[in-house]
């Protein structure tokens, strides 16, 4: 239910669609420019500039004997030829076997100096690829398999690029997930709540990587098939050649692609939600992702720093440990971490921030015993933010069956907000319980009290009100009868239309409809008539006497008092940040009561 909620609010977000977009055609680039394949592209440039370099210093005086090193260059020119000429792939492979196993001859005699290292890693790219009975090596990106794309298509993007997916479904998602939203506000242990946003970042980052990835992956397939799973991959790691297959690189490169999805999802939830700072865990995330390309965290950084080491850095740059289809050999000498340290590293990060997640969902303690008796009860509260006290509560008790006003110019948001037990840190000493069941205990405490705000924070652009009426239901298990409340509110012909194309009034009347669907028996309305027509008015607060009626108890803040004394049973003032109640009273004698408190009672 929950993460259905944030799945929709992802994929109904036009910023997905675009990215989305952007990554398919950066993935499928390569594809549409027919970009040389790596390994057989770089042999056959080297072999030509040797040719070349021969046919310029070799002897032309008809019966000079050859020296034995020209021998030798004659011999490598002959089995370059042959590989340059070569009319198939088997054919190239055995005639550059031969040269570069004859160049290694050459330098191990010492008769031929250079890049020792490449041309090894080339010979052992040819003998895996011979012995492995190879008929077809792709020259270029269009020929490449469907099991080969992937791997392909990553290794030619910049690095951080298949993160973004993950990076814009954490800022989505936590934006979605703030205070004052529906999802916040909904009754979900705080843990589970982490857990099961970080679920809808993973699932959502990956259907859009996957989505990016579609279309090249579907030409590949379409054109060239599936591909084989023992097609052999060898490359240079941590000095060391290592060879691999088509099949492992894909299944260990889709794994690291998910590490780093779900260390992302993380590291963004709960730094955001330790800091209480919506961005402060995707910036820390997307610094993670960017840091391989700083040249501060280049390799020869790393081998210097042994705390840089320690950062999960090479899951952000998978592709260097597993390598892929057509890489050159020597491309990733000295690359850092393998394919299973990179993974080992990446879920250590994760159960630590899980941990850390853990200790970050848990309540604020609060002083004093809940009192056993059914009621909404504040006593000697102070509110503020932060360490600065900005009004001194005192105490409030709203009993069940009874409606409440709460008047006052400045302070009435920050005073509900306290109270609906959504912003625990607001309370700054004393104690908030509802029916005995503290404000600790978060979740249960939202099964009981509801706070609609005032503006559209209760509500998301992209889904209908019939939506949002859903959700309310089924989140807090409640019986309501949509059908009957959204006739009896006038709100039936606009169900279907997403809130954003709803007017001022029309939002109103659909906030008042979740805060009634909850069955929570007691209901803060922060400003509920505001934008209403007279009739629309008089709706809402008939609505509203109907649910105190049957027991609820509902604490109403307005400036309209001429509505809000004949809804409540009695008031209260926040006078000079110290709340104070007042006698029922008629509506004139209200007005004169703010005069006096408020306006020196002019």
């Amino acid at each position: 239910m929950y993460c259905r909620l944030l799945l929709k609010l992802i994929l109904r977000d036009r910023a997905v669609w675009i990215s989305t977009l952007v990554l398919a055609a950066a993935f499928s680039i390569t594809i549409a420019f027919n970009s040389p394949i790596y390994g057989p592209f770089f042999m056959k440039q080297g072999m030509q500039s040797f040719v070349d370099a021969f046919n310029t210093r070799a002897p032309q005086a008809n019966g000079i004997d050859l020296s034995p090193e020209q021998q030798v260059d004659a011999e490598l020119a002959r089995y370059a030829n042959a590989a340059l000429a070569a009319q198939t792939d088997a054919a190239f492979l055995d005639s550059a076997e031969s040269y570069y196993a004859l160049m290694g001859e050459g330098f191990q005699s010492g008769s031929i100096v250079g890049d020792r290292e490449t041309n090894d890693a080339a010979l052992a790219y040819c003998r895996a690829l011979s012995s492995s009975g190879i008929t077809h090596i792709p020259a270029s990106a269009s020929d490449l398999s469907f099991l080969s794309f992937l791997p392909y298509a990553i290794a030619m993007v910049p690095s951080f690029l298949p993160f973004i997916p993950f990076l814009l479904s954490s800022i989505l998602v936590l934006g979605a997930t703030r205070p004052a939203t529906l999802a916040a506000k909904a009754p979900v242990p705080k843990f589970r709540r982490l857990i099961q946003i970080v679920f809808s970042i993973i699932a959502a980052g990956t259907a859009m990587l996957l989505a990016g990835l579609a279309p090249g992956g579907i030409y590949a397939l379409a054109l060239n098939g599936f591909g084989q799973i023992g097609y052999p991959i060898a490359f240079f790691h941590d000095g060391a050649l290592a060879t691999t297959t088509a099949g492992d690189v894909f299944t260990a490169l889709l794994l690291a692609l998910l590490a780093g999805g779900t260390l992302i999802s993380v590291c963004s939830v709960v730094l955001s939600t330790a800091t209480r700072r919506v961005l402060a865990g995707p910036l820390a995330s997307a610094l993670l992702v960017a840091a391989p390309a700083f040249p501060l965290l280049s390799d020869s950084a790393l081998e210097h720093n042994a705390a840089l080491n320690l950062l999960p850095l090479a899951v952000f740059s998978p592709i260097e440990a597993t390598g892929y289809v057509g890489c050159f050999p020597t491309e990733f000498i000295d690359s850092g971490s393998g394919s299973a340290s990179m993974l080992a590293v990446a879920l250590a990060y994760v159960a630590v921030f899980f941990a850390v997640g853990a200790v970050a969902t848990r309540s604020p303690k609060q002083s004093g015993p809940a009192k056993k008796h059914h009621g909404l009860e504040l006593l000697d509260v102070s509110v503020g933010y932060g360490s600065t006290t900005i009004l001194s509560i005192g105490s409030l008790f709203l009993s069940p069956g009874t409606a409440a006003g709460l008047i006052a110019p400045n302070g009435k948001t920050t005073f509900l907000e306290a109270l609906s037990g959504q912003f625990p840190t607001r309370i700054r000493s004393g104690s908030l319980a509802a029916d005995g069941i503290c404000q600790r205990r978060s979740a249960e405490f939202a099964e009981l009290v509801y706070l609609s705000s005032s503006g559209s924070a209760d509500l998301y652009p992209t889904l209908s009100a019939i939506e949002h009426l859903a959700f309310v239901r089924e989140a807090w298990k409640s019986a309501a009868d949509i059908d009957s409340l959204c006739s009896s509110l006038g709100i039936s012909p606009y169900l279907d239309k997403p809130t954003r194309k709803l007017s001022t009034g029309m939002k109103q009347q659909v906030k008042l409809a979740m805060a009634i669907s909850t069955g929570c028996p007691y209901l803060i309305l922060d400003e509920p008539l505001n934008g209403l027509d007279p009739g629309k008015r008089k709706t809402s607060c008939d609505a509203m006497r109907s649910e105190v009626a049957r027991g609820r108890s509902v604490l109403i803040s307005s400036h309209l008092l001429d509505d809000l004394a004949d809804l409540t049973n009695s008031f209260y003032f926040i006078e000079a940040g110290t709340l104070v109640e007042k006698i029922k009273s008629s509506s004139q004698t209200l007005k004169q009561e703010y005069l006096d408190t408020y306006e020196g009672g002019e």
